[in-house]
């Protein structure tokens, strides 16, 4: 049988390859290369078939030969390119895109292809530029809008992101990666409802597309799709059976609904796949319930916390980039926020916790964990405040007073905004300092933003209640680094030097509670301004109370609820007929905490021979005004033992409530002491569980006196709120820490 001409044979050739009948395209260009062995065109589509075939070494002979024939072919180069780019031999790959530019110009696909060699190597300036270069050519190269949305949405430009991917998909309907990305983007800007559609385009445009289906779980779990969202993720299992990243999603999701042991579960089948992987082996280890059952549950899941933090401290081996990689994603996704409510001693836990992160960060940024000096003399004293909760939140209400009580003329105030949203309360916190930064989800960026604004101080408003606070905390961006008690626990942390506490919060050996050296601020410690109540409140009725009640305001996170303290609601409704407890659901997803702690409820009133149905609600979670009204619609503040409630409770006196409290050994149990403390109300103040239980009871009988206590409390108040002298001494430990870093 003849071979066609030359030209025939290769357009021949060509069309197979270009319908997927690559053994008749191999052929035919190997036909051709029998008569012309050094024909550039025919050595160059055979290394492009090899290339597709994932033969590399035959793509890179073949294309290299074609081009010592024919050189000036910008195409050639262009798949050579290609080729070392699947090799991830990216700077060769550069080499190669930028010869076929020079060479042609004008040529689209290359400035594509360029873009995505940069943007692996982490060239990001760089590589927009390539995009934006291809689109000028072509307007209509979709995957140059969808990387280049990628790219925008990573350096904060979200809104461009999102007309990148929408015009990606303008030009291809069908292009199921971009609307799986805009899905991504609009979940981000908190369009819910768009995303969902954005990402059920991408699954019906292909349903077997594993990465929409887990992208679409995650935005609804956000909207509170439980059962959907687990069924978008079970789909994503089902299409790619050892994807450790839904495993660890699906630990994470019932680790935050409470349900450690089907968390423990996801966890396994994870580290089957994967063992070394950090995020994963770190969250199993140190896996924490929300909520226990029994005080010997706390000291299972103590002791079980201890053995995974010990085996981490001895395991995390930094002396490989893969090695510092995995103990980075550890750190990276891990807190150890619910360690602190089992009401123990964390010290030593806290320590080894925080000495261990801060290895792995020093290891990683060993520029920002050096001793630094005060930068310069004669200017003003430059103090920051670092937070991701400067919103309205309990930190900012706690802390929003010391700003305005640092005089201008002498410091010189910065702020740190790392959480997703601003409201009103951002916006205070923005006028009273001198330089505000809002930085969401850009740890780098944040950390250089620190940096150069070369501070004195620096003071961590609540280390401990995420992971990107410990991470930060971690690292050193002024000569003084102090913590505060947002999260009222210590760092654990070398870089911390200050923990900023209050002297009517502390007992007296409370040194041995902080690897910090601990500041005693006058009183409470903050200068609160009380809360603007509501006009008019909410009544009884519409907050879902009985008006006949003795209502005891019981409005702690659930978690802060201990087992062996619940027995005290049913031995006060044994002497109080018309009590009604009124707590508040949790807001984790699926209602699984708050069932199990009503569910703890009904068995601690049983055991004492109470229905508790008949005296306990638990209402969802309010707004605002909505809590407000509830803490003026109630009679009796009781406050969680153990750990001791904060904004709670001077909302509840600014309210006209009495407290009843019984402090602990720790500065987290003592809030409410110190409160009733400053006014000069101490009659409701227990010393043990028993007289708690008297207080609690007497005040729900003895009306006369409860409305004495509320009186004696509202003449006191002027000195717990908007106290200056707390300001004052602040100032003055600023002033003192400037002076030693001369």
């Amino acid at each position: 049988m003849r071979m066609p001409a030359i030209p025939n044979a290769l357009e021949i050739g060509l069309r197979y390859h270009q319908s997927g009948q690559l053994q008749q395209a191999e052929q035919m260009y190997r036909q051709v290369l029998q008569v012309q062995p050094q024909h550039p065109d025919a050595l160059h589509l055979l290394g492009v078939l090899a290339h597709q075939l994932g033969s590399t070494e035959t793509a890179i002979a073949c294309i290299t030969a074609a081009i010592q024939v024919s050189p000036n072919q910008a195409a050639y180069h262009n798949s050579l390119g290609e080729v070392y780019r699947r090799l991830e031999q990216w700077q060769t790959a550069v080499r190669c895109y930028r010869q076929a530019i020079q060479l042609q110009p004008d040529y689209a696909e290359a400035h594509y292809n360029l873009g995505n060699a940069l943007q692996a190597q982490g060239e990001t300036v760089a590589a927009i530029a390539s995009y934006q270069r291809a689109l000028a050519i072509k307007p209509n190269l979709a995957p140059a809008h969808h990387n280049l949305g990628l790219l925008v949405k990573q350096q904060g430009q979200l809104t461009a992101a999102i007309a990148h991917y929408r015009q990606a998909i303008a030009v291809a309907p069908a292009y199921a990666l971009a609307w799986n990305s805009l899905g991504m983007a609009l979940e981000t800007a908190d369009q819910v409802p768009e995303a969902i559609a954005a990402l059920q385009q991408a699954i019906a445009l292909d349903p077997k597309y594993p990465e929409a289906h887990l992208h679409l779980g995650n935005v609804l779990k956000a909207a509170g799709e439980t059962e959907a969202a687990l069924a978008s993720y079970h789909q994503a299992l089902t299409l790619k059976p050892d994807w450790v990243e839904v495993y660890f999603t699906l630990g994470n999701y019932f680790k935050d609904q409470g349900q450690v042991d089907r968390a423990q579960s996801y966890y396994e089948q994870a580290l089957a796949v994967e063992p070394e992987d950090g995020a994963v082996r770190w969250n199993y280890l140190l896996l924490l319930p929300v909520l226990y059952d029994t005080p010997e549950q706390i000291d299972h899941w103590r002791q079980r916390f201890h053995q995974g933090l010990q085996t981490l401290i001895q395991t995390t081996d930094l002396e490989t980039a893969t090695n510092r990689q995995q103990a980075w994603c550890g750190v990276d996704y891990t807190s150890n926020f619910y360690l602190q409510y089992q009401g123990k001693a964390d010290y030593d836990l806290q320590r080894q916790y925080g000495q261990l992160v801060h290895r792995i960060l020093a290891t990683r940024y060993p520029q920002w964990t050096r001793p630094l000096q005060r930068q310069a003399v004669g200017r003003r004293i430059r103090v920051g405040f670092v937070s991701q909760h400067l919103r309205e939140h309990t930190v900012a209400k706690l802390f929003g007073g010391w700003l305005p009580a640092l005089g201008h003329r002498e410091f010189e105030v910065f702020c740190y905004y790392t959480g997703k949203t601003a409201d009103r309360v951002t916006a205070a916190f923005q006028r009273h300092s001198d330089t505000f930064h809002h930085i969401y989800n850009d740890f780098e960026h944040l950390c250089h933003q620190l940096q150069g604004d070369r501070l004195d101080i620096l003071v961590f408003t609540d280390i401990g209640m995420n992971a990107e606070s410990y991470k930060l905390g971690a690292l050193r961006f002024a000569p003084t680094q102090c913590l505060t008690w947002g999260h009222p626990i210590t760092s654990g942390l070398p870089t911390i030097d200050y923990y900023l506490s209050s002297d009517g919060m502390e007992p007296e050996n409370a040194q041995e509670h902080y690897t910090e050296t601990l500041v005693r601020l006058p009183q409470i410690g903050i200068v609160y301004a009380p809360p603007e109540l509501p006009a008019t409140p909410k009544k009884r009725a519409q907050l879902q109370l009985r008006e006949d009640a003795m209502v005891y305001l019981c409005c702690q996170s659930l978690y802060k609820y201990l087992p062996q303290y619940d027995s005290i609601f049913a031995q006060i409704a044994l002497q109080v007929p018309q009590a009604q407890f009124v707590f508040l659901a949790s807001p984790t997803p699926g209602g699984f905490v708050t069932q199990q702690f009503q569910q703890r409820l009904h068995q601690a009133f049983a055991d004492w021979g109470v229905d508790a149905q008949q005296f306990c609600v638990i209402l969802p979670r309010l707004d605002g005004m909505d809590y407000l009204s509830l803490n003026l619609a109630a009679d009796i503040f009781l406050d969680s033992l153990g750990w001791s409630g904060g904004n709670t409770t001077l909302e509840a006196i600014a309210c006209g409530l009495p407290i009843v409290t019984c402090p602990g050994p720790w500065m987290r149990s003592r809030h409410a002491y110190a409160m009733l403390q400053v006014l000069d109300v101490t009659d409701t103040i227990a010393q043990n569980q028993q007289q708690y239980i008297e207080i609690a009871v007497r005040l729900g009988l003895d009306a006369q006196w409860r409305e004495a206590v509320v009186a004696a409390m509202q003449q006191g108040q002027p000195q717990l709120f908007q106290n200056h002298t707390c300001g004052q001494a602040l100032a003055d430990f600023f002033r003192e820490r400037a002076r030693k870093h001369p």
